[in-house]
């Protein structure tokens, strides 16, 4: 059965007499088919021969060509009325390698949408079963975001912030290729000291949270980036170029400073004057000035939020290069959401 979508393969469908229904679907899909002398045989374009079906010792492997994974995607759906925290899954199986992806609430368009990205698993085995616990959310996820130290903002921070970024320009025009800023911003003494547990370190990305009030930006969190490229043609003008990229991480916090990272655009050295590179620094510079605080974000596959919903979607494949399969069962872990209440609760 061809699809009208350039992004899906062609599929076979396979209907069971036995069973009365359409009960799977094939990666294989051959110009015709025949029945002879009780065996299945198909044809397909720019082949000679016929191929006869279950045949083949390696398994899902068809026309001579490479092994493809078995697919199979179910959904947990238990008490649908009541959400969820989904905690770990169980394959009762004889293959450990597989792929893996989680969805839930794939039906909205805002926060309450998760899913996971597409990984290949680590199954543990435990008597038996192959165990999974489930990944972080990578959509939607506010638990990675956690508040950073506030910036000094008193007449001595602001020129010592100042001082920095004329410092880091100055560098700047004097290196060749991509240069990689260095930034010591001050802290508010009392905000550094009840932020001691904020996350620094590789991977640990800086966004701001500004206000229209005070910006002329639309109430929300954004990267340097974002900054940047929502404000361009529109209070900063970086033409002939286009600043991509950029976008800030934290290094290090302590005494009292909070070390910050960022790589410079590389179009910014190639500009054929130095006005690009004085605006793009000006604007870093009003990111920290402008910001109504700063958070750290920590990857979402790591700490984001739990898989949670009514129900839980999964997609797994089984890469068993051509060995047979088992799967008997597929069984998900989860309790109840403390922040919903339970429609059989009588309290």
């Amino acid at each position: 059965m061809p699809v009208t979508d350039l992004d899906s393969p062609n599929v076979t469908f396979a209907f069971s007499e036995r069973q009365d229904a359409w009960t799977t679907r094939y990666s294989f899909v051959p110009t015709c088919y025949a029945n002879c002398d009780d065996q299945m045989l198909s044809f397909k374009d720019d082949t000679n021969k016929a191929w006869i079906h279950d045949k083949n010792p390696i398994r899902n492997s068809f026309y001579n060509g490479d092994s493809d994974p078995s697919l199979l995607e179910v959904s947990f759906n238990e008490s649908p009325s009541e959400v969820k925290v989904f905690n770990s899954i169980s394959l009762e199986t004889n293959r450990e390698s597989w792929r893996t992806k989680f969805s839930s609430n794939s039906e909205y368009d805002d926060e309450n949408n998760q899913g996971t990205e597409s990984q290949l698993a680590s199954l543990n085995d435990k008597e038996g079963f192959k165990y999974l616990e489930l990944p972080k959310s990578v959509s939607n996820s506010t638990a990675n975001v956690v508040p950073a130290p506030s910036i000094l903002l008193s007449e001595e921070g602001i020129q010592q912030i100042q001082d920095e970024i004329a410092q880091a320009s100055e560098e700047f025009f004097q290196a060749e290729g991509v240069y990689t800023i260095s930034i010591d911003l001050p802290l508010d003494e009392a905000s550094y000291s009840s932020f001691l547990s904020t996350p620094f370190g590789d991977g640990v990305e800086a966004i701001g949270f500004f206000q229209s009030a005070t910006f002329p930006l639309s109430d929300g969190m954004y990267t340097f980036s974002d900054f940047v490229n929502s404000l361009s043609g529109v209070l900063y003008d970086f033409s002939p170029v286009d600043p991509v990229g950029g976008n800030i991480t934290i290094s290090n916090i302590e005494n009292g400073v909070m070390t910050i990272i960022i790589n410079s655009p590389s179009s910014l050295n190639q500009a054929p004057s130095s006005q690009p590179a004085n605006v793009w620094f000006t604007a870093l510079q009003e990111f920290f000035l402008n910001a109504s605080g700063i958070f750290a974000v920590t990857p979402a596959d790591i700490n984001g939020d739990s898989m949670r919903g009514p129900y839980l979607k999964a997609l797994l494949e089984c890469f068993a290069d051509g060995e047979p399969l088992e799967l008997h069962s597929v069984n998900v872990d989860y309790a109840f959401s403390s922040s919903a209440a339970r429609l059989t609760q009588n309290s």
